[in-house]
């Protein structure tokens, strides 16, 4: 899967995705998910990195219609102890993309 753009010139994004080895390796994660072309339009999708009061989150977006899933990010539930991070929120995105139908 493609990333929306270049994160890497962004000093904010590195930051909050860990530094540049950090968001080196969440684009290298992110190069090798496979992503089901967008259901509406049929064009290709890619991740969408950003920052959400200073945390990361993702998306998947349609690059053609911009139809996109829920943001999502790491999280902590407090019902179960499990702590979710960035790479099971970019599964999680991949996830809820891929099982849209197409119309």
């Amino acid at each position: 899967m493609e990333l929306a753009q270049d994160y890497s010139i962004s000093h904010n994004m590195a930051v909050v995705f860990g530094g540049a080895a950090g968001l080196q390796n969440i684009t290298e994660y992110a190069e090798n998910l496979e992503v089901d072309r967008c259901p509406f339009c049929g064009h290709d999708a890619f991740l969408v990195l950003q920052s959400q009061y200073g945390t990361p989150a993702v998306a998947v977006e349609c690059s053609y219609c911009h139809c996109r899933t829920v943001t999502s990010g790491p999280s902590y539930d407090y019902l179960t102890a499990k702590y979710t991070d960035i790479y099971d929120a970019i599964d999680g995105v991949q996830g809820r993309w891929n099982r849209r139908t197409t119309v």
